[in-house]
């Protein structure tokens, strides 16, 4: 006999109870009771000051990059980049970026500088003098400023791959930029610098100051009692408030400004 594939009885696929899916009881969601969310008992009153524990003020920015430095005032002396008591000399060409003043020195005007901008010469003139008082002024602030303390270098120090942060260094003797020194802000735009050396400043040739982290060449000073030497190509930042002569050798660029 051939099969038909067909068996003698064809289930029909319902089973012979259908679940209806309900049970016998529906929970509603909702507990036989609902929290309001208020305490049994509120405060009567409010504290009227703060906790002893609690600051009074907020640092505005990290507290590894804080540091406050008082900027040194240059006055009327803002806009110079060159200012002599006595005299200025100067051989083949300089240029600069902000104005140079002579006062009350003899010298004639100096030969030899080109200015960009309005900046000009002011020799002997009313501005000039007022630059060469608030110059005096300046000096003096930068070399008693004494907060915060200020960390101590080693006499007649040699300066080369060190760096630098926020912060006031004094040198007992003279200060030799060897290669390279870092003024690190620590992305800090009002980032101070004051180095009070008593004797003289020489940067060696080819040798470079390197700022970091937002540091601003308007905002490193370096009060110096003695001279100051910067050396063949020397890439020189920061203001020089001498008490003596300055003297930049050929080829070096100084952003800041050169007071003597």
């Amino acid at each position: 006999s051939i099969p038909t594939g067909q068996p003698s009885s064809i289930p029909t696929g319902q089973p012979t109870s259908i679940p209806t899916g309900e049970p016998s009881s529906i929970p509603t969601g909702q507990p036989s009771s609902i929290p309001t969310g208020q305490p049994t008992s509120m405060p009567t009153s409010l504290p009227t000051s703060m906790p002893s524990s609690v600051p009074t003020s907020i640092p505005t920015s990290n507290p590894t990059s804080y540091c406050h430095v008082e900027n040194i005032d240059l006055g009327n002396a803002t806009s110079f980049v060159v200012l002599g008591y006595a005299s200025i000399m100067n051989t083949g060409q300089s240029l600069l970026g902000g104005n140079l003043g002579l006062w009350p020195g003899n010298s004639v005007a100096p030969d030899g500088f080109a200015f960009v901008g309005s900046n000009s010469e002011h020799v002997n003139d009313l501005l000039a003098e007022r630059a060469i008082i608030d110059m005096g002024v300046a000096y003096l602030r930068s070399k008693s400023i004494s907060y915060p303390p200020p960390t101590t270098l080693p006499q007649d120090v040699v300066v080369d791959n060190q760096y630098f942060v926020c912060g006031i260094y004094k040198i007992e003797g003279n200060m030799v930029i060897d290669n390279v020194i870092y003024i690190d802000g620590r992305y800090n735009p009002d980032t101070v610098v004051i180095f009070q050396i008593s004797g003289s400043l020489i940067t060696n040739m080819d040798s470079e100051i390197v700022l970091l982290n937002g540091a601003k060449a308007l905002n490193v000073y370096l009060q110096v009692g003695g001279s100051a030497t910067i050396g063949s190509y020397s890439l020189f930042k920061g203001t020089i408030l001498s008490f003596c002569r300055i003297m930049v050798d050929e080829g070096a660029d100084v952003e800041g400004r050169l007071l003597a």
